[in-house]
C-alpha cells in the first residue's frame, strides 16, 4: 500500500511490518527512506512533514543532512561557531544537540 501525501512525501508499508515508511525528497532532490515508527497513518504523515521541515532548516543553514559525524565532531563545530548560531537547535542526521540560551 502506498499513499502519495504530496510531491515530496510518499508513505508505504513494507512487508512483514505494520509500521509506515516515508520516502521523502530532501532539499537536494534526493529521495530518502525513513521509518515513521508508527502504524497510524496520520502520525506517519506528521512525522514525515516534521522530518522534511527539519531537513529544510538544516539545508538552509548549510548543514549536511546525511552525515556520519560523531557527537564529538558536532560539538567541536558548535563550539567553533556558537556565536554565529541564531537558532535554538543544531542537528545532524544521526545526532541532535539541543542548545537553549
Amino acid at each position: 500500500m502506498a499513499i502519495k501525501v504530496n510531491e515530496d512525501i510518499l508513505l508505504t508499508k513494507r512487508k512483514n511490518t505494520e509500521k509506515w515508511q516515508a520516502s521523502i525528497k530532501d532539499p537536494k532532490g534526493v529521495w530518502r527512506r525513513v521509518s515513521c515508527k508508527t502504524d497510524d497513518e496520520e502520525q506517519a504523515k506528521q512525522f514525515a512533514y516534521a522530518k522534511l521541515a527539519e531537513w529544510r532548516v538544516l539545508h538552509d543553514r548549510g548543514i549536511d543532512t546525511v552525515s556520519t559525524h560523531t557527537f564529538k565532531f558536532i560539538s567541536e563545530k558548535y563550539k567553533e561557531k556558537k556565536s554565529t548560531f541564531d537558532y535554538w537547535f543544531f542537528g545532524i542526521f544521526s545526532c541532535t544537540l539541543v542548545v537553549r540560551t
